[in-house]
């Protein structure tokens, strides 16, 4: 998974550097030179798209897989915070 983490910011600095090429081109009125780095550029985006939507199911399949520890330490959270809170504003009310 590191590799697929490193990959997807490489994708997209080469991604930048394709689209400053083809603003460079398209600037310059060559019509004819500026498909193939539309083509490639297009590529490149559904290349991230791709590595961004299998990141996210990735995500998604492990909160299901571990289920209850998420929860858990949602309700842990909650419930030291709310201590937390409740004190406060009994402290605040004796004064």
């Amino acid at each position: 998974m590191t590799k697929e983490f490193t990959a997807v910011p490489t994708d997209i600095y080469q991604l930048a550097r394709e689209a400053q090429a083809l603003v460079k081109e398209t600037a310059s009125g060559a019509a004819e030179a500026v498909r193939d780095p539309h083509m490639s550029l297009a590529a490149g985006l559904d290349r991230v798209r791709g590595a961004a939507i299998q990141q996210a199911r990735a995500v998604n399949a492990r909160l299901r897989k571990q289920a209850c520890l998420a929860t858990a330490i949602g309700l842990g959270l909650g419930a030291v915070l709310g201590y937390f809170g409740s004190s406060r504003k009994q402290t605040g009310l004796r004064r």
